[in-house]
C-alpha cells in the first residue's frame, strides 16, 4: 500500500512539473497598458413630486435614481429636506397606500377606506383630499405615465382616472 501512495505522489509531482516548465501555453508579455480608468458622464435624472405648502400643492425636484421608477411616490412618505422645510413645505401623506404599473403609462394607486359614490370621491379615515392630491399629481408627474387609476385599498370597487387638474383649486 505504501508503494502505491509513493508512485501516486511522484506520478502527481512529474505532471505538476511538466506543466509548469510549459507554462499551458502563456506565453510572458510584460505590462500592457489598458487605457485610463472609468469616467461617469451623464446627468442624474429628477423627479417631480408635490409637497404642501400651508393648503396647496406645490411641485417640488428631487434628483432622481436610475433603476427606481416609483421613487417619487416612496419620497411622499419621507421627511422633506431641510430646504424644504425653511420653504415652509412638508408632506400630509402618513397613511399607507399601494401602487403598481398596471399597463404602459397607467399607474394604479390603491388608498385604503377610499370608495366612489356618485362620480365623487368619498375618502376613507384619516385621508385628506390634498393627500390624495399628492398621491395623484405626483404619480401623473413621474416619466412615462399618462394615466392614474385610484381605487380602494381592497380592490372593492372600480377604479377611476384620476389628473392632477382635478385638484386645481389645491395647486400654487
Amino acid at each position: 500500500m505504501g508503494r502505491r501512495r509513493a508512485g501516486a505522489a511522484a506520478a502527481a509531482f512529474a505532471v505538476a512539473s511538466v506543466l509548469a516548465v510549459a507554462g499551458c501555453g502563456v506565453r510572458p508579455t510584460g505590462i500592457l497598458s489598458a487605457g485610463g480608468g472609468p469616467v461617469a458622464h451623464g446627468q442624474a435624472s429628477t423627479m417631480t413630486l408635490y409637497l404642501v405648502r400651508g393648503k396647496r400643492l406645490a411641485g417640488v425636484t428631487r434628483p432622481g435614481l436610475a433603476g427606481h421608477p416609483y421613487l417619487p411616490l416612496t419620497q411622499l412618505k419621507k421627511t422633506v429636506t431641510a430646504e424644504e422645510r425653511r420653504k415652509g413645505l412638508h408632506t400630509e401623506v402618513d397613511d399607507p397606500f399601494g401602487f403598481s404599473m398596471v399597463a404602459p403609462g397607467t399607474i394604479a394607486l390603491a388608498v385604503p377606506g377610499l370608495r366612489f359614490a356618485g362620480g365623487r370621491v368619498v375618502l376613507g379615515r384619516g385621508w385628506s383630499r390634498t393627500e390624495l392630491a399628492q398621491l395623484v399629481c405626483t404619480a401623473e408627474a413621474m416619466p412615462g405615465v399618462s394615466t392614474v387609476q385610484v381605487s380602494s385599498w381592497s380592490g372593492e370597487g372600480e377604479a377611476h382616472t384620476m389628473r392632477c387638474d382635478r385638484f386645481s383649486d389645491l395647486l400654487e
